[in-house]
């Protein structure tokens, strides 16, 4: 996922349709240690959303590096209120635990490592993996896992990373509107 910022007035603008999001995801499905072969799923999304750099009527600008050095900017690139937990393995690395989901009549809990790389003017977050383990599907030819899994991944993706931007953008104008008022 790449994120631009554009400068723009001190109004807080809504979302801007336009984006260039990029986003890769691969996944492994299988049992750990089971010896059998696993399943390499993969996905791709990519678009490109301008998010402005805001001011104060004073000229104090609030730009988006700024939010993502702060705690609720991680959180929010994070989506961290969706996941079951996460930490930190090392100083732009990772690993999220999403929610048990039911997935036909199997529950499974995917584990994700994502790496974040903020710079002064965008933001990249690359999914460098997910692993769902379930025993059910280490049974199953891989042929029969590889293909509906890879076109499941990618309408999650479809799906997943425009919502995302989404909220990522109304972090940030709370963000700002917290930083602003915080000023009064």
């Amino acid at each position: 996922m790449v994120i631009h910022t554009l400068p723009l007035p001190s109004l807080l603008p809504p979302f801007n349709p336009r984006r260039r999001l990029e986003a890769k995801a691969s996944a492994t499905v299988g049992d750990p240690g089971s010896g059998r072969n696993k399943a390499n799923l993969s996905a791709r999304r990519q678009e490109r959303v301008f998010i402005p750099n805001y001011c104060d009527g004073n000229g104090r600008a609030f730009p988006i590096s700024d939010f993502f050095r702060h705690p609720t900017g991680m959180e929010a690139l994070l989506n961290t209120r969706a996941l079951q937990r996460f930490e930190l393995l090392d100083a732009n690395t990772f690993r999220c635990t999403l929610y048990k989901i039911q997935f036909l009549k199997f529950e499974v809990s995917p584990v994700i490592d994502l790496q974040v790389t903020p710079t002064d003017k965008d933001c990249t977050v690359e999914m460098l993996s997910c692993r769902v383990y379930t025993k059910p599907f280490s049974l199953l030819p891989l042929s029969a896992v590889e293909k509906p899994g890879n076109l499941v991944m990618q309408g999650l993706l479809d799906r997943l990373v425009p919502l995302l931007a989404e909220k990522l953008h109304s972090d940030y104008c709370a963000w700002v509107e917290q930083q602003m008022n915080s000023q009064l």
